[in-house]
């Protein structure tokens, strides 16, 4: 296996279709990230992509746009990433997060919409990861991580900067039991004086907060302050002059996207079973904090993604059942979900639905919407008609149109009845067609029309389409959008009876004739990546595999992971059972049963999955003589995030499956 694969003709392939995308030095936006809409109901802000170079991490900026007439006026120009933007109450002033490419650390940035200044606030002992604006306009919750705090999953699971001097050549890293530097905090930061003041509080973690009133937040918190202390987090009530903590709510399962209603009488909170922090999707919940009081909520079968107030008495939700993505109106006082827009071929970024209420009355709302070949758009309900704003190149989407024959939703049961969702992408021409399922990361995720122009999986996606290959998205058990008692199946059986729900997909699509059996091919990235290891220990179907951010080794895994909570919630076991799931579940134990090509990918500073995971099942398929290869990005997390690496991974994945599945 070439280390330069620059001269390779799959490489330029790649280089080619991104630069069809992306448009770099054109000064095109060519996609949306981040979506807020002012009092007016016009005046949006968005956070889009523009690529000057194909060079590192793509850069993120602010633009600002009139939803009704068009147009962009840029707010920051640059290199830096942009994100999190928030219109004050009264739409005058505009709030976002900014931070040079590299370094990590975001701080609050002020735009005045009026005078056109953008002004950096005072700046916090920590990165930002959200802002919320008091109601009365004066001041702006500041939710902080410490300099050295691991980000999330799906932010690439990397150990920020560390603050403070910088250590010698040949000083040791040094890991001490209290990691007080991992510690989130909340702090205040008043536009009047232009000052911040952390919010005093003890012995507590926040991992996410909103405003409850102009005196108390709303708080997901855990006594931990290590990113694997999130899977125990509960809901408090923090007093903002003093920092005093009450609890309202422990959950069973996971909590997110806190909110309060203006009156500061109820909150809006999602428990579910999650397997990463930022993508709890389940039940809403309605929770008194005065006396804890709590109404469950129910969603028939789907799952609530995120949950904002319109009024005193109405929640917007955004919402996935089945194969639909959904903005629903909860109102509390008649116990009522009102059903705003729904579409089954629409979804958002990051298939997460994030509606933005517009009207206490008409219940208008606003969000970004995509499709695997239609770029992110603007979409406002009005009396239940869905309006466009679009303000990304039409062409973009054509490039990606190209390849791209149609895409079709599929169902099928598996062995033990349960009836399991998926979609498949067609390339050009005519089936049978050589197969790669594509499993998605998690497990409590699930795969939506995501825009084709973005990310390294979709650049890979995109070129395998161009090559002929038909690519597989499965919703196994364990997915979120099926309601909490699909994803809760996978706990405790991580890598059981879903394995089984991905085969039985891929003898449906042999005998609906799409998939050429002889041409059967697998890739994923985390829990796809452990997936793809472990379907080729169980089915010698497999004619290549390509397994990205796995975990081979649960054991090990478990030690070296910054998530350890994560195995012991989805293999219900103890780590030092040595008849345990920890054993039994890992593809490294049963790597004498692999006959599949296999190609494993990692990131050098991946924190979840660490890169010897991937490490110890290569070596393992070596001793069987097994045809396989190991491939470590240096300067890459939980995925592959920057170019021109994504040019290499592509090509890497696409030549793989090539040179296995393409004339066998």
């Amino acid at each position: 296996m070439h280390i330069d694969l620059r001269s390779n003709a799959l490489f330029h392939e790649a280089v080619k279709i991104a630069h069809a995308i992306y448009k770099p030095g054109t000064g095109s936006l060519v996609d949306l990230l981040d979506l807020d809409i002012a009092k007016n109901g016009r005046t949006a802000a968005l956070v889009g992509v523009m690529v000057e170079q194909m060079e590192g991490r793509v850069p993120s900026r602010l633009f600002v746009t009139d939803i009704e007439l068009g147009g962009l006026e840029p707010v920051t120009t640059g290199s830096a990433i942009d994100r999190g933007c928030k219109f004050s109450p009264d739409g005058a002033l505009l709030a976002f997060l900014s931070a040079p490419i590299g370094t990590g650390n975001f701080q609050l940035q002020i735009h005045d919409l009026t005078t056109k200044q953008t002004q950096a606030a005072a700046a916090v002992d920590g990165w930002v990861e959200y802002l919320h604006w008091a109601q009365d306009g004066r001041s702006i919750l500041l939710g902080v991580a410490g300099h050295g705090a691991d980000t999330s999953g799906t932010d690439g699971a990397v150990a920020s900067k560390r603050g403070g001097k910088a250590p010698l050549p040949w000083m040791p890293d040094v890991r001490p039991d209290k990691e007080e530097f991992r510690r989130r905090s909340l702090w205040i930061y008043d536009l009047k004086w232009g000052s911040v003041k952390r919010i005093p509080i003890a012995n507590l973690n926040v991992w996410e907060a909103s405003w409850c009133g102009l005196g108390s937040v709303a708080a997901v918190a855990s006594e931990r302050v290590d990113e694997g202390g999130w899977y125990g987090a509960a809901l408090y009530l923090i007093d903002v002059e003093c920092g005093s903590a009450r609890l309202i709510y422990k959950p069973v399962d996971q909590l997110g996207w806190p909110s309060c209603n203006p009156r500061g009488t109820k909150i809006a909170v999602v428990e579910a079973v999650c397997s990463d922090r930022g993508g709890v999707a389940g039940q809403l919940l309605i929770i008194d904090p005065t006396n804890g009081d709590v109404e469950h909520v129910s969603t028939a079968g789907g799952d609530v993604s995120y949950a904002c107030w319109r009024s005193s008495d109405q929640v917007s939700l955004g919402f996935h059942r089945g194969f639909e993505t959904a903005a629903l109106d909860y109102d509390i006082m008649t116990c009522k979900l009102t059903e705003v827009w729904s579409n089954e071929r629409l979804s958002a970024s990051g298939s997460y639905i994030r509606p933005l209420p517009i009207g206490h009355e008409g219940r208008n709302s606003a969000f970004l919407l995509e499709d695997y070949n239609k770029a992110p758009f603007i979409a406002v309900t009005k009396a239940g008609n869905l309006h466009k704003t679009e303000v990304i190149d039409p062409s973009i989407g054509e490039s990606v149109k190209a390849w791209v024959e149609n895409v079709e939703a599929v169902q099928w049961a598996a062995p033990d009845g349960l009836e399991v969702h998926g979609r498949l992408l067609l390339p050009k021409g005519r089936g049978p067609f050589p197969v790669v399922m594509h499993v998605h990361g998690g497990p409590v995720f699930h795969w939506a029309p995501q825009w084709l122009g973005r990310s390294s999986w979709g650049l890979t996606n995109l070129l395998l389409l161009k090559h002929g290959y038909a690519v597989f998205q499965p919703n196994p058990r364990g997915s979120s959008g099926r309601g909490q008692d699909f994803a809760s199946r996978i706990k405790g059986d991580y890598g059981g009876l879903d394995t089984f729900d991905l085969l039985a997909g891929l003898d449906h699509l042999a005998k609906l004739g799409v998939a050429d059996e002889a041409r059967i091919g697998v890739m994923g990235s985390s829990y796809g990546g452990f997936m793809t290891s472990w379907l080729v220990t169980q089915d010698q179907r497999f004619a290549a595999a390509v397994s990205v951010a796995p975990s081979n080794n649960h054991i090990s895994c478990h030690l070296t992971s910054n998530i350890p909570d994560f195995k012991a919630l989805f293999l219900g076991d103890r780590f030092d059972n040595p008849i345990g799931k920890y054993v039994l579940r890992s593809p490294v134990m049963l790597a004498s049963r692999v006959r599949t090509p296999t190609l494993n990918i990692a990131g050098a500073l991946d924190l979840c999955t660490p890169p010897s995971q991937a490490l110890e099942f290569y070596s393992a398929l070596r001793e069987y003589r097994v045809d396989t290869g190991l491939v470590v990005y240096p300067e890459e997390g939980h995925g592959v995030q920057s170019f021109p690496a994504m040019f290499d991974y592509a090509a890497r994945i696409v030549g793989w499956f090539e040179e296995h599945m393409h004339q066998r």
